[in-house]
């Protein structure tokens, strides 16, 4: 999994930009609404939620009707997203005119008075989702999604390394399949090359002066800073739930050992 990263990472450095990027000021995760039958109108679904210890701004429920009703055309559609430290999100639907055909209509709601944070164990959460039918008995079949729109996300800290001043940030979208982070190493010489150092583990030892986090590297990847000592990769996400630490070692023959440490950082990775 890590090889797929740096491999990627490897992929996206011909493209890269010297410019640091401006902060990210939300992202998005979406929760997937499998096929799902509604008997007399009411179905509970678990789902995987988001990871604990996000803030959640806003949620959007996006739902597409497979089959035709047998309640009540002008019934309302109550939507529940219950996520484990949050209390439950309810958003009604008034009269959303059940279909007589499959495929006929697609409903969107958006709630925004639901900020809180997440649950703050270092668990995976999981979502309730149930659907309900005012009145009518509603039979019919549905899927679609949940989106929620989550504050800034950055990957943790690891601790700093130093010597130096190279700093190494990844913000963006939690990186899960669809998901894309800024990765930016700045404050390095410029044109300077440089090492990207990966583990799943972490075993801070002594390094050129500075502490080296990832250990043991399982994989190293070459790469550039530019003029301006920086570099930005485009990161996806995507793959298996994976932790891995990062850290940059960057040439710098203004440091006694010629090597400048970056700080190091947890990196997460979400199906």
């Amino acid at each position: 999994m890590i090889r797929t990263v740096l491999v990627a990472l490897a992929l996206a450095a011909g493209t890269t930009r010297a410019a640091v990027p401006t902060p990210v000021a939300s992202s998005a995760y979406k929760i997937v609404v499998p096929h799902t039958s509604l008997d007399g109108g009411t179905a509970t679904l678990p789902l995987a939620g988001p990871p604990p210890g996000v803030e959640v701004l806003g949620v959007t429920w996006l739902l597409d009707y497979k089959s035709p009703h047998s309640g009540t055309p002008a019934s309302d559609l109550v939507l529940e997203l219950s996520l484990n430290g949050l209390p439950p999100m309810v958003v009604t639907g008034a009269d959303l005119g059940w279909p007589a055909t499959a495929g006929a209509f697609t409903g969107s709601f958006t709630s925004t008075d639901v900020t809180g944070v997440v649950q703050s164990e270092k668990v995976y959460t999981t979502a309730d989702l149930s659907i309900d039918s005012i009145d009518g008995g509603v039979v019919g079949k549905l899927s679609g999604l949940v989106q929620l729109e989550l504050a800034a996300i950055c990957q943790k800290s690891a601790g700093d390394g130093g010597p130096g001043h190279v700093q190494l940030s990844i913000c963006g979208d939690l990186l899960y399949t669809g998901g894309h982070a800024g990765l930016v190493v700045d404050g390095a010489p410029p044109f300077a090359p440089m090492l990207f150092l990966a583990s799943v583990t972490a075993g801070p030892s002594p390094f050129k002066g500075g502490t080296l986090v990832p250990k043991p590297r399982l994989l190293t990847m070459v790469a550039h800073v530019g003029a301006s000592g920086s570099l930005l990769i485009d990161m996806p996400g995507g793959g298996a739930h994976v932790i891995f630490f990062l850290q940059v070692a960057v040439a710098d023959p203004s440091q006694a050992n010629g090597v400048a440490l970056s700080n190091a950082l947890i990196v997460e990775l979400f199906p």
